[in-house]
């Protein structure tokens, strides 16, 4: 078994407001040497995105209560247009 790098690789934002869903992304990039930032709506993953410094990648589900994921994205795009981001359903 390899020693894991006490350095992350970067920043992942997750938007999904099933708590199960949380703590399992955020468990399996952990292990592959992600930091993640997880929230159960997608103004909370907003509000993030607009103080943080770096992020790398946002997750997000496209089925939340108050603002989907559709709509996260879009706003997120108009904040930092070259933010990847993955769609879950």
């Amino acid at each position: 078994m390899s020693k894991q790098s006490d350095k992350t690789k970067g920043l992942i934002v997750i938007a999904d407001d099933e708590p199960g869903m949380r703590v399992a992304l955020t468990e399996v990039l952990a292990r592959a040497g992600w930091k993640s930032e997880a929230f159960e709506s997608g103004e909370e993953a907003l509000d993030f995105l607009r103080t943080a410094q770096q992020v790398d990648l946002l997750m997000t589900d496209f089925r939340m209560g108050g603002m989907t994921g559709l709509e996260l994205t879009h706003k997120a795009k108009e904040m930092r247009p070259q933010l990847p981001i993955v769609m879950m359903t």
